[in-house]
This record gives C-alpha cells, sequence and structure tokens, in this order.
C-alpha cells in the first residue's frame, strides 16, 4: 500500500499529523501502510455473454398486457437509471427465463447462484400476493432466509445493506398488516388523497380530533356496507338518485326559469343533441310564446332540446 493511497482515506490534517510524526522511520511507515486493507475487487455476476442473451430473449417474449415493458437495454450506460417497477420484472420475468435456460444443467457456482437468485425471485412473488395466508408467510421467512444466508455464502465479500434486515421482517408485516398491497405507497396516496377532502375550520389543535373523527366514521360505514348486503343495496340506489338529482335544472324555481332566456345553462337526464328549428317552426313557436308571455318574445332562440319527458 502507498502513502498517497492511504492519503486520500483520511483526513488531511490527521494524515499530515501521523507522517510528522514518524517521521524517516521506514519501518514505522511500513507499520503503518498495514493497517489499511484495501477493498476487494467486484466482479460481475452477469457477464455480457449473459446479458446479450436476457436482451435477445427479451425480444422473444410476449407479456401479458398488465405486465409492464422496460428498456431493451436495460444495464448499460446508455439506458441509465431504471425505475423499481423495471427492476421488478426485469428480476421476476425475463432474468429467470435466461438464467434458468443457461445454467439450469449447470454444476457447482452458477447452480448455486441461479438456486440463490430463485429464493429471491420466490419471495418476492409470495410478497406481492393479493392474498396472505400463515403457510405463505411461513414459506415466505423460509425463501427469504434462505436468500440471505445464501448470499454471504457464494460472495463473502459482500456487505449485506439495510434493505435485506427489512426483508427478513416483510413477513411480521404480512402477519400483522395483511397482504402489501392493502398498505403500499399507493394505498397511502389515497388515503393523504381522503384527508385532503375532509371539511376543517383549519385550527390548529383541532384539526387533529376531526380527521380521527372523519377516519373512523368513514371506516365504519365502509365495514356496515361491507357486511350487510341489504344496506348497500338501499345505499346504492339512494346515491343513484342524488346524482339523477344533481343533474337536474335548479336554477330558482324550475316553472320561473323554464323560459327565461337569461339562464343558458339547461342539465337533462339523457344524452341529447342540439338542433335547430326551420324558419316556419320558429316564427310559429315565437308567435305561441308571444301570445303567453309578451315580455319574453324576444329571447326565443331556434336552437332546441329535444327530450323524452320534462320534470316541472
Amino acid at each position: 500500500m502507498q502513502l498517497p493511497d492511504l492519503r486520500e482515506k483520511m483526513n488531511k490534517e490527521v494524515f499530515s499529523a501521523v507522517i510528522e510524526k514518524i517521521g524517516s522511520d521506514k519501518v514505522a511507515l511500513e507499520t503503518f501502510a498495514s493497517y489499511h486493507t484495501p477493498k476487494p475487487l467486484k466482479h460481475a455476476v452477469l457477464g455480457i455473454d449473459i446479458m446479450e442473451a436476457v436482451w435477445a430473449d427479451m425480444k422473444n417474449t410476449q407479456l401479458p398486457s398488465w405486465i409492464g415493458t422496460v428498456p431493451h437495454n436495460w444495464g448499460t450506460a446508455a439506458c441509465g437509471k431504471i425505475s423499481a417497477d423495471n427492476w421488478h420484472v426485469i428480476c421476476t420475468v425475463h432474468l429467470p427465463i435466461t438464467l434458468i435456460r443457461l445454467w439450469a444443467q449447470e454444476t457447482g457456482c452458477r447452480k448455486d447462484i441461479l438456486a440463490n437468485f430463485m429464493d429471491l425471485v420466490a419471495a418476492v412473488r409470495i410478497a406481492n400476493m393479493h392474498v396472505s395466508t400463515q403457510n405463505q408467510i411461513i414459506a415466505y421467512n423460509q425463501t427469504i432466509e434462505r436468500y440471505v444466508t445464501g448470499l454471504q455464502r457464494l460472495y463473502p465479500n459482500f456487505k449485506l445493506k439495510p434493505t435485506h434486515h427489512v426483508s427478513l421482517h416483510i413477513g411480521d408485516i404480512l402477519w400483522l398488516f395483511g397482504p402489501v398491497h392493502s398498505h403500499s405507497a399507493p394505498f397511502f396516496e389515497r388515503y393523504i388523497n381522503f384527508l385532503h377532502r375532509i371539511n376543517t375550520n383549519q385550527k390548529l389543535g383541532e384539526l387533529e380530533s376531526t380527521f380521527m373523527c372523519a377516519a373512523t366514521k368513514s371506516t365504519n360505514i365502509c365495514t356496515i356496507l361491507a357486511e350487510d348486503e341489504d344496506i348497500r343495496q338501499v345505499v346504492l340506489k339512494m346515491v343513484n338518485e342524488i346524482e339523477a338529482t344533481s343533474l337536474e335544472d335548479v336554477q330558482g324555481f324550475r316553472r320561473a326559469s323554464m323560459l327565461d332566456h337569461t339562464l343558458s345553462n339547461w342539465y337533462t337526464n339523457s344524452a341529447t343533441e342540439q338542433t335547430q328549428l326551420q324558419e316556419h317552426e320558429h316564427r310559429l313557436f315565437h308567435i305561441f310564446i308571444g301570445r303567453i308571455f309578451p315580455d319574453r318574445v324576444s329571447g326565443v332562440s331556434p336552437q332546441v332540446l329535444a327530450v323524452d319527458e320534462i320534470s316541472l
């Protein structure tokens, strides 16, 4: 180990002080340099030949419409970073297709690497299921523990990351909270949207209780609707009635506003097409309205809507 290499690893002031203290003592300098352990060289598990095989298999793989596509040149500098969803598809779909084809009949290290990687694939698949059972949780715990243990054996120079520690607790999370999709990031984003739509008085010290009460009421209502089919049908009918009513003309008294030319917004319960009266039709309609409402005859428009029924 050369001293310039040590200089890069240490604080400049500390390094200068140590060198000044040692002076020209070569034995002390060699001893000082021996305290530094060089970083182990990194070895790529998937070489360019394997990557080219993966890219070729990707071109020949037809995916269901509900599985997202990934960049065809992933893993290259030109592609850059890819999303977590891309990595999920790569590791659970594309890599197993190629690695099983190439390494399933291998012996020794490659077969062990494949078995270790498939433990990761199995753990990810189990953790992302929309149904969580006790047997699945047990299977996940066994699989992820085998994967992490295999990492330490196959890659002795690799240091485990915090994510590996977290992965060992996913089984506990599945046991306490159920399937991952019910408490994942999209769920929390939806719940934040729910909190944003709660009417509050914006008074600090009262917001917390308002949010708690609204959330509790919403949860109780959802539970009742989920457990009682009769109530669910009644509520569904009520919601449909409210939606239909919201489409009606509510601009004052309907009879008074029906022919008010100053009110331009009309709402109907069915899809309608606007048409224009013929000249003679418009003239007759103009005369008819003039006899009933002389003061409004000037506002009669030739544009009309054809409807099957009208509610007054």
